[in-house]
């Protein structure tokens, strides 16, 4: 906290204290907490001071990572090729071709889906991956 007259330049401070948030990286300050007003370069960025106060809140931006989307071929998913995925994650849903069940999700590196055999799941990365979709032919009944 700091206090500064009106009309006067203030600028903004750097990340000096060391904020950090899982799967985030700091991206400077905003007036709104939501992101939606105006933002300042972190160090670098400067102001001049209105007649009521101003509060700045932390910027994040989420940290992305490539996952590559695919199937062994017995069925399709609403997701496919490479996606840009972080914490927040993405809906994907699996539809097996005539003849075949989905069976579960394969997931490699950093990517993670929140349950790996249920048909539709949210991805998410931590760092790049794979996900497949995993099909199997249906059996007859007897």
């Amino acid at each position: 906290t700091s206090l500064h007259l009106k009309g006067s330049t203030v600028t903004v401070a750097s990340n000096s204290g060391n904020l950090a948030r899982t799967g985030y990286t700091f991206g400077g300050w905003n007036t709104n907490s939501a992101g939606t007003g105006t933002n300042y370069t972190a160090g670098s960025g400067s102001f001049t001071m209105g007649s009521s106060n101003t509060t700045l809140y932390a910027k994040w931006n989420e940290n992305k990572y490539n996952v590559v989307i695919s199937t062994d071929g017995s069925g399709t998913t609403n997701q496919t090729g490479t996606k840009s995925i972080g914490i927040v994650g993405i809906s994907i849903t699996a539809t097996p071709k005539i003849g075949s069940a989905f069976k579960q999700w394969e997931v490699t590196g950093g990517a993670k889906v929140a349950n790996a055999t249920s048909v539709t799941t949210t991805i998410t990365a931590t760092s790049a991956g794979t996900v497949k979709a995993v099909f199997e032919e249906k059996r007859a009944l007897a």
